[in-house]
């Protein structure tokens, strides 16, 4: 309704403002896309809530899940764009959710992404954009929690967990913020894994952690982004991710959950061109920050 479709256009202003200001170009995908595009690169939870079907020519395709696989097809398609290419887009995307406050089945992402650079810079840029809009929009204290992918994987490979389970261990631990320690380690013994495993987890992953977080810390806080958590049990639940991944939690509203996310994914754009291309990439979810404003 009007009253609140204002206040949404100057939050989405002010973000806009925000992503230009460090120098992102802003674009636009279609809704609709192949399934053959979106197909196979969300995992398991994703292939189920994604909206498919066949149009009147036969064709199957989807509506869109993220702004980030289709991004993927723009770069694969437009090859001489110079890189680093810094986008944002803003725009609605889709899923078969249950319904919840901040939580819907349409709904707004706000993102921005660099794609070519493999520079731990460029993930600590991204960082910095997202957390220079939650300032300038005044929503109050927000804390950075942030983990790497590339880390928590050769850390189960010293565990000797296989490929094929590393997504299930990552999925319960992932929980560990909302469920008690004992309550994890119940699930994880309940599925197979050793009855220290969380314990030995997290002591391999504070020491073998310290070069990347002792970087990204210093690099973080060169772009004046203070409250930064390093948090080896944060998981992230699109499996496209290889390096950093983060979220931000607003202080004092833990309970509406993250209001921002995103990480690196080198892998993705090789799955659809075919040749390797760096990336890095955030998301505002614009409705769950919307619930936690009002």
């Amino acid at each position: 309704m009007p009253q609140e479709q204002i206040a949404r256009r100057k939050i989405i202003a002010k973000i806009s403002e925000v992503f230009e200001r460090f120098g992102f170009a802003p674009i636009e995908t279609p809704a609709l896309e192949y399934y053959e595009l979106l197909g196979g690169k969300y995992g398991e939870e994703g292939e189920k809530m994604m909206y498919k079907f066949q149009d009147q020519g036969g064709r199957t395709i989807a509506l869109r899940y993220d702004l980030t696989v289709p991004l993927a097809r723009v770069i694969a398609a437009y090859s001489d764009l110079p890189k680093p290419f810094k986008r944002y887009q803003i725009g609605s995307v889709w899923r078969a959710e249950n319904p919840q406050r901040g939580r819907f089945r349409e709904f707004i992402q706000c993102d921005v992404d660099i794609v070519g650079s493999v520079s731990l810079v460029a993930d600590a840029e991204v960082i910095a954009t997202l957390e220079q809009a939650f300032k300038a929009l005044e929503v109050g204290e927000v804390e950075v929690k942030f983990n790497n992918r590339e880390l928590t994987d050769q850390v189960l490979s010293k565990l000797k967990i296989s490929k094929k389970r590393i997504v299930e261990f990552m999925r319960t631990i992932d929980k560990i913020d909302k469920l008690e320690k004992k309550k994890i380690e119940g699930m994880l013994k309940q599925a197979g894994f050793e009855a220290d495993v969380l314990d030995t987890y997290y002591k391999l992953m504070k020491a073998d952690s310290k070069p990347y977080v002792s970087e990204m810390e210093s690099l973080l806080s060169g772009f004046g982004v203070a409250n930064i958590v390093f948090d080896p049990f944060l998981a992230r639940g699109l499996e496209y991710y290889t390096g950093t991944i983060f979220e931000f939690i607003l202080v004092k509203k833990r309970d509406i959950g993250s209001i921002a996310g995103g990480g690196r994914y080198d892998n993705l754009m090789e799955q659809i061109s075919g040749k390797p291309m760096p990336a890095v990439g955030g998301s505002i979810g614009l409705d769950r920050l919307f619930a936690a404003m009002s």
